[in-house]
């Protein structure tokens, strides 16, 4: 059976090494039957849960935590310098409060990623959609040394920790045909279908600082909340965090449930896009970041 253990009032733990390697697996069947069984119990109930056994190294984690605190502790004119206005695909730096969620300002200062890709010419008729591809802008590596690097490396491994992800809790909520496991359907053309939606899918990936919480200093902010209650509009979203905490989400009964930090895992959380295209068998759980 799979490793699955429970936080607080329902955020599962569970251990995802089962799902590494080829699909269909030869010889560990019923352990990443169980783990896909975990995941999608998680996806249907609350729509959150740690992963551990997932393959990023916590020391890659701890080198990329060490990489995000040396860009913010920089000089507010520096990392202006890597702006997201200034990029036509919004990739960049956002300073604090210049986001807002229902209208209020979100305490947090951020750096977005995505895929690193050549810049989109309009003239060429590329749609709309398409200017959100496009370079990243990197801080100078003299001002954060191997800031790069470790973000790139990091993104990597995740990028696969997510596919792997994917295929998971597409076989575990019915569609398995493409992926070469059979839980709760067998539908392969309904499989394939939904394996082509993540064909060059869009990826994001940000880097975010929140400030204290009735703390000192000169980013300590008054607000009861790093990011105001929301769900992710996308398909699913990984979550590193460090040890301060302070991430919450909704329970079915309307009340709130901390996510603590787990020491080496990822955090896992379903979007709306996953609760769409599972016909609400998984749910986009709301969230907000209290500042710590």
């Amino acid at each position: 059976m799979a490793r699955i253990a429970f936080r607080g009032r329902g955020v599962p733990v569970i251990d995802v090494a089962p799902l590494a390697g080829a699909w269909p697996a030869a010889g560990d069947d019923a352990r990443r039957r169980a783990c896909i069984e975990a995941i999608a119990d998680a996806c249907a109930r609350v729509g959150f849960f740690h992963a551990l056994g997932h393959g990023v190294d916590e020391r890659v984690q701890a080198r990329t935590l060490r990489a995000a605190s040396d860009f913010f502790a920089l000089p507010a004119e520096r990392k202006e310098r890597i702006a997201n206005a200034r990029s036509y695909c919004f990739r960049g730096y956002v300073r604090q409060g210049l986001e807002n969620t229902a209208g209020v300002p979100d305490e947090r200062e951020q750096i977005e990623f995505g895929r690193e890709e050549p810049p989109v010419d309009p003239a060429a008729g590329a749609q709309h959609y398409e200017r959100l591809r496009g370079p990243n802008q990197w801080p100078e590596e003299r001002d954060v040394p191997g800031f790069r690097e470790a973000i790139s490396d990091f993104a990597r491994r995740m990028t696969t920790l997510g596919e792997q992800l994917t295929r998971a809790i597409c076989a575990g909520l019915g569609r398995a045909g493409a992926y070469g496991v059979e839980v709760g359907g067998d539908d392969a053309s309904d499989a394939r279908r939904l394996e082509r939606l993540f064909d060059g899918a869009h990826l994001q990936w940000k880097v975010c600082k929140y400030p204290l919480l009735g703390g000192a200093g000169d980013d300590a902010r008054a607000s009861p909340s790093g990011v105001g209650s929301h769900a992710d509009s996308g398909f699913l979203t990984l979550l590193v965090q460090d040890c301060v905490g302070g991430l919450q989400a909704q329970l079915d009964d309307g009340g709130w449930v901390d996510v603590a930090p787990v020491p080496g895992s990822v955090v896992v959380n379903m979007g709306e896009m996953l609760q769409l295209a599972s016909a609400g068998r998984a749910v986009g759980t709301l969230f907000l970041q209290p500042a710590a």
